[in-house]
């Protein structure tokens, strides 16, 4: 790792010098007012409960998930063509992964103590950091984290008994925020749909990966680090 950080820190430097150009919002830059919203979780338990034998299943999820909808998972539903029927299919597919949610949520408290302080660590980090909402999301059953105009978007299912992982992606994804922060949302997009980025993609990804490294001591992808050092060439 240390032969491989100075290359990462320059690719994120390099990434990290445009302009502050985006509105900061109503966003807070205070760790301590950070914020990770669990309703979506609250209302698809309560959906979840109602689900049952002759039970209709997609309406009863479009009632009290995603009729009640945060703007985080409003905004996944449309990224990702979310709807109730794929969230039955990967409910008949893993049920044990689902069933696991209502432990989850009965221990919020102490993800939100172990939140509270790696955000105060990110702080320490990056000094100006802003900090939107962090979305905690029941999509289905793919593990997917993501940069939204609204914050951080997390889908738990995957996460469930790993917390160390869950808060892997969401400081990787907070890092993310705060390039789009730098450069804009629209050129921060951009970058998946030019052909032939892949430099833009790396220091897009090296550089939220490089802080999560700095945060955490670990980062999201320790198998493309192995591969990285397995076969970095020494300049």
């Amino acid at each position: 790792m240390k032969k491989t950080l100075p290359f990462i820190f320059t690719l994120f430097f390099i990434f990290g010098i445009s302009e502050r150009i985006v509105a900061q919002a109503n966003y807070p830059t205070s760790p301590e007012a950070a914020e990770l919203v669990f309703t979506d979780l609250e209302n698809f338990l309560e959906a979840y409960k109602k689900l049952g034998s002759g039970a209709d299943s997609v309406a009863i999820l479009n009632q009290y998930y995603f009729d009640r909808a945060s703007v985080g998972l409003k905004d996944f539903i449309e990224k990702h063509n979310l709807t109730p029927k794929l969230i039955v299919e990967a409910l008949g597919e893993h049920p044990e992964d689902y069933d696991k949610i209502e432990r989850f949520v009965n221990n919020i408290d102490e993800l939100k103590i172990v939140f509270s302080k790696t955000m105060v660590k990110y702080s320490n980090v990056l000094s100006n950091a802003t900090y939107p909402p962090t979305y905690l999301l029941v999509g289905a059953n793919r593990g997917i984290g993501q940069n939204s105009k609204q914050g951080p978007l997390i889908t738990i299912t995957r996460v469930l008994d790993d917390p160390d992982l869950l808060m892997l992606m969401i400081v990787h994804e907070l890092s993310h925020f705060q390039q789009v922060m730098h450069m804009g949302f629209e050129k921060y997009v951009a970058l998946y749909s030019k052909p032939d980025n892949m430099l833009g993609l790396c220091l897009r990804e090296g550089g939220a990966e490089f802080i999560t490294y700095l945060v955490l001591n670990r980062i999201t992808q320790e198998k493309a680090l192995k591969y990285l050092e397995g076969n970095l060439i020494d300049m």
